[in-house]
């Protein structure tokens, strides 16, 4: 039905600066900042960025691994609390389509606002 998550989830119409259906996100392997609610920030490392209508209600969000006293810890965050690192070099962006759940190029729009698919 129209209105609901998973409708709201594919209406890009709310961010006209980004091109429809691509969002720039941290890319796999990245270490970044983890906000806590009440303490200092953690560092974490980027596995894959999620997006599904049905958690959430569509919320960006990232599937990190953080240490932990008994090891290595796999979790789901709110991309929302999510911070790049002090050191420029342990992270990165990548356009990320939403509806595909992959890193993506997104087309490029051409002089006329018409939009060409990317290279190959």
């Amino acid at each position: 039905k129209e209105g609901d998550g998973a409708a709201a989830f594919l209406d890009d119409s709310k961010s006209p600066n980004l091109p429809q259906g691509w969002v720039q996100v941290f890319t796999e392997g990245s270490v970044v900042c983890w906000r806590q609610k009440g303490q200092i920030a953690v560092d974490v490392k980027i596995i894959e960025p999620i997006a599904d209508p049905e958690m959430f209600d569509g919320e960006l969000l990232y599937r990190i691994e953080v240490s932990r006293k008994s090891g290595l810890a796999r979790q789901l965050v709110r991309a929302s609390l999510i911070e790049p690192s002090a050191d420029a070099d342990a992270w990165s962006y990548a356009w990320w389509n939403r509806r595909t759940q992959m890193y993506e190029e997104p087309p490029e729009e051409e002089e006329d606002g018409g939009l060409n698919a990317p290279a190959d």
